[in-house]
């Protein structure tokens, strides 16, 4: 009860009845007396003690190989959790920047829609003036009409010429906020592939993907200009009276319903 532990007894695989009781240095092996006298005859022959001997120190030396490899691994993963938190931080100033772009699209729209609600009450006031027009019964009411006109004219003009200049600007600072959020993107993905590749752990897993940039979707809004100042007519002839077109020989639509359908009359005096 308090004497030597029992040692498990080996058998031999060759012959299940006979025990291994040697130890072929050799081959590195256990032997039953069967394998010895037929196999083994030549080799260096041990007790079966000096197999756990050499086992036992192979054992040692994988178990000191697998705690240093483990320790270097702990170590290792430390510094891959610290690069991805570093990369996650920078990755969600990079999404409130990105926020940011897309409010400062959503500002450009809503000047675009007043701009708009601009040019809508211009063109009512136009229409009102050509109704005054028709029911004019004097001269200084039509002096006073073709003034408003001309006042009305310029100030469409104005409002048009700022419609224009929107998408212009809009897709001059689009643009560079896009390509310095992509260079920003890009540092971001090269410094974390540069933490993971100085640590060992590719080794182990050479499968591994790396940190990959989203690829960048077909953004709409840069053909913005070409949309709204480009606009070809399809039938010249049939839009003749509505078209006005300008030195630089692009066609803009140019809504000439506020003027009266009857003859034009001639640029009246201006009265003292």
């Amino acid at each position: 009860m308090y004497g030597r532990p029992r040692v498990k007894k080996v058998f031999c695989k060759y012959h299940q009845n006979k025990k291994c009781e040697y130890f072929c240095r050799d081959h590195k092996v256990l032997l039953c007396g069967t394998c010895l006298r037929d196999k083994h005859r030549d080799c260096q022959i041990g007790d079966d003690h000096e197999y756990k001997n050499y086992y036992g120190k192979k054992i040692r030396e994988v178990k000191v190989m697998i705690e240093a490899n483990r320790n270097e691994l702990v170590s290792q993963t430390h510094t891959v959790i610290s690069a991805l938190d570093s990369g996650i931080s920078k990755l969600e100033k990079f999404k409130k920047d990105i926020d940011l772009v897309i409010e400062r699209i959503g500002d450009m729209k809503y000047d675009v829609g007043i701009h708009k609600s601009e040019i809508e009450r211009t063109t009512n006031a136009l229409q009102e003036i050509d109704r005054q027009m028709t029911n004019a019964y004097d001269l200084r009411t039509c002096q006073q009409c073709y003034a408003d006109i001309d006042l009305e004219k310029v100030k469409f003009e104005r409002k048009q010429r700022k419609l224009y200049q929107v998408p212009t600007r809009l897709n001059d600072d689009v643009t560079a906020s896009i390509h310095s959020l992509q260079r920003r993107l890009k540092n971001i993905k090269n410094g974390i592939n540069s933490q993971l590749s100085s640590t060992k752990l590719a080794q182990y897993y050479p499968n591994a993907r790396s940190f990959k940039e989203p690829t960048t979707p077909y953004l709409p809004y840069f053909e913005l200009e070409n949309k709204v100042t480009h606009k070809k007519p399809k039938d010249h002839a049939r839009n003749q009276g509505r078209l006005a077109q300008w030195s630089n020989m692009e066609d803009v639509r140019f809504d000439l319903r506020f003027q009266s359908t009857r003859t034009p009359m001639t640029r009246l005096p201006t009265l003292n």
